[in-house]
């Protein structure tokens, strides 16, 4: 039962110089869907932080629902990816990885300013938040090939 250990650890982890997110990795074809949060310079995986009392594919629901107006669907577990986190200096960011695609057309909502189809096999990788650069997208690069 993934969601039940994963949710007792992430709530150990939270307040302790560590956020721990849930993020879908979304793709079609070879683009990966990324956004840019208002105000932030780097894009991020669809996704968001685990609440106290959320799994962290509920957490994924919530995020997705209310960031991009749609819910996920065909959603597997795929990862666990762990580096420092790119908006605040000296905390870890943990990040429960999801395959899956969206149910309808997102919208950027809340506060995503933009939502991005980042090509995989771009070397343009200036604007992707460390875990996606260092982590993510090489392990996707790896299960396209």
């Amino acid at each position: 039962m993934y969601g039940v250990w994963a949710l007792g650890e992430a709530l150990q982890r939270l307040g302790a110089g560590r956020i721990v997110k849930a993020g879908l990795v979304c793709v079609g074809g070879r683009r990966l869907l990324l956004l840019r949060k208002r105000g932030r310079d780097l894009l991020i995986l669809p996704g968001g932080t685990i609440e106290s009392g959320e799994t962290p594919a509920e957490a994924l629901d919530r995020e997705l629902k209310e960031e991009l107006g749609v819910m996920p669907s065909g959603v597997g577990f795929w990862d666990v990816f762990t580096s420092r986190a790119a908006f605040e200096p000296g905390v870890e960011l943990e990040i429960h990885a999801f395959e899956g695609t969206l149910d309808g057309s997102p919208s950027a909502r809340a506060e995503i300013a933009e939502i991005v189809w980042f090509d995989v096999d771009s070397d343009d990788e200036n604007d992707l938040s460390p875990i996606i650069r260092e982590q993510i997208l090489p392990e996707l690069r790896d299960r396209l090939a």
